[in-house]
This record gives C-alpha cells, sequence and structure tokens, in this order.
C-alpha cells in the first residue's frame, strides 16, 4: 500500500513539476517589449506592422504652444501615410477632439489613445514625442520642448 501510494505521489509530483515548469517557459517566451506600434494597433489603427515612418505622440494636455504646433502639423498631414498621429489623455479626448473636424477624427492616421497604453508604457510627457520607424523598430526618440517643436516639425515634414 505504502508503496502505491509512493509511486502515485511521485508521479504527481512529476506531474505538478512539469506543469510548473512549462508555465515557466511560456511566460519567458516573449519576443519583443510592448512597443509604441503595438499600442497604435492596440487602439485600432490600420497600420502595417513592419511601418517605417514617423509616429507623433501629442499629448491632450501640456505644453500649448507644443499641442497647437502639433495638432496643426496633424491637420496638415491627416492622409500622409507615412505619419501616425496618436493623441494620448489621461482624462478625455474632448478638448483635443475640439481642434478636429468629423472628417479628420475619422482619418485612418489620427488615433486616440483610449485605452491609455502610452501611460502604462510611461511615454505620457507635457511634450510632443516624434518616434522614427524602420520596418517597425524604432530608430529614435525624441521629445520635443517649445525651444525645437517648430524646427524638428518642419524637418519631419521635408521627409515624409
Amino acid at each position: 500500500m505504502k508503496t502505491t501510494c509512493h509511486i502515485a505521489y511521485s508521479l504527481l509530483k512529476s506531474k505538478v513539476s512539469l506543469i510548473l515548469f512549462t508555465s515557466f517557459l511560456l511566460s519567458c517566451n516573449r519576443t519583443k517589449d510592448f512597443t509604441v506600434l503595438d499600442a497604435l494597433i492596440n487602439n485600432g489603427a490600420k497600420i502595417d506592422p513592419n511601418f517605417s515612418g514617423f509616429i507623433v505622440l501629442i499629448p491632450n494636455l501640456g505644453c500649448s504652444k507644443c499641442v497647437s504646433y502639433g495638432i496643426n502639423f496633424s491637420k496638415k498631414n491627416i492622409n500622409n501615410k507615412n505619419i501616425y498621429f496618436f493623441v494620448t489623455s489621461d482624462f478625455d479626448f474632448k478638448k483635443t477632439r475640439a481642434n478636429f473636424s468629423d472628417k479628420e477624427v475619422s482619418s485612418s492616421n489620427l488615433i486616440f489613445d483610449r485605452k491609455m497604453d502610452t501611460k502604462k508604457m510611461e511615454l505620457r510627457s507635457l511634450y510632443l514625442i516624434i518616434f522614427k520607424l524602420k520596418d517597425g523598430n524604432v530608430l529614435s526618440k525624441e521629445i520635443l520642448d517649445p525651444e525645437n517643436v517648430l524646427s524638428t516639425l518642419e524637418k519631419i515634414q521635408h521627409q515624409i
């Protein structure tokens, strides 16, 4: 009797160990970190995972000069497929939404971060953040302040 119980216990113990070990391996099998591109897709953007171009994060609240330049820049490039505009907010989007027409809001490259992914990723800023991507990989990230926002947006305009 003792032998049968010991064998059953050993089998159960090995199955539990196997399940725990498999769970550990699966949890370590992440191929990449959650990126700003993933956040766009998670918020409904129809964007190629191998996108090459720019993503501009526009804060709903922040440096009013920077936000204003970002909104104007997005309106000018609302149908340009080489750039996406990602509006972030801790509250609601009413203030920023009021700056866009219904047609602009329905544009495929203007995305509102309704799932608050940028907050989870600690990408919130008072200023615009520009990401340059190639084949879905982030090549650079630049935070624009009032001193460089206009000149940087002008440089990007020539690249898209």
